[in-house]
């Protein structure tokens, strides 16, 4: 399924007549951005990484002399919406004989004159999860807890204040947090204004790290 761009009316206040901004099922043209460590770095989609349908995401740091700090990326570029919450959902696998390794999930967003950024991050040793703190250091999230083992896929559920640039709400699995008293990371930044999907791996020892991703859904919400 090809990407759904939010509809809007050309008017002064516009009225979202649809909230969704993307929806990738993995079934279509990929469209992301891919970036990493080295040259045989991999994201692409793949039937054995399916959580539902035909396909899903297989993302790969590299294979030639991996190291600590290697990392694949994974971001798509959207337009702001006149919403004042993002939400993105998705599903992750994180594989049991894979390089231990972080996980990133999380928003950029450019308002023209400043650059915020909200990021989770899981932690394939301990199986935590952290959110990205205004001075940008990781803060565990007392409770949440990922599953590390082949063919165990988790649920993840993120929302940001695009108004205030505040965290809102994080649900992983069948657990949810309240996340709206932490500020996102905000400095000044004149990039044209948008909205930016960030994914990320990162391995923490010297090895390939892959992953699985299903069902990516943004939307446009209000409070």
């Amino acid at each position: 399924m090809e990407p759904k761009l939010a509809r809007v009316l050309p008017v002064a206040n516009p009225v979202t007549l649809w909230p969704l901004l993307f929806h990738d099922d993995c079934t279509g043209t990929f469209t992301y951005v891919v970036s990493g460590t080295g040259a045989d770095y991999s994201v692409a989609y793949e039937t054995s990484y399916a959580y539902v349908g035909l396909k899903g995401i297989r993302a790969q740091t590299r294979a030639t002399t991996p190291t600590i700090g290697d990392n694949v990326i994974i971001q798509k570029y959207l337009w702001l919406p006149p919403a004042k919450v993002a939400r993105l959902r998705l599903c992750y696998m994180q594989y049991d004989d894979t390089v231990d390794h972080y996980f990133y999930l999380g928003f950029y967003w450019f308002t023209g004159s400043v650059r915020n950024l909200t990021l989770l991050r899981t932690n394939s040793i301990n199986r935590s999860c952290a959110y990205l703190d205004s001075a940008g250091s990781y803060q565990t999230i007392s409770g949440a807890t990922v599953p590390r083992a082949n063919y165990v896929w988790s649920y993840f559920d993120l929302s940001v204040n695009l108004s205030t640039a505040y965290y809102k709400r994080a649900q992983i699995n069948d657990a949810s947090f309240d996340l709206s008293s932490y500020a996102a990371i905000s400095e000044a930044n004149a990039t044209e204004r948008h909205l930016r999907l960030y994914l990320a791996l990162e391995t923490q020892e010297a090895g390939r790290a892959w992953a699985g991703l299903d069902q990516i859904i943004i939307t446009g919400e209000n409070l």
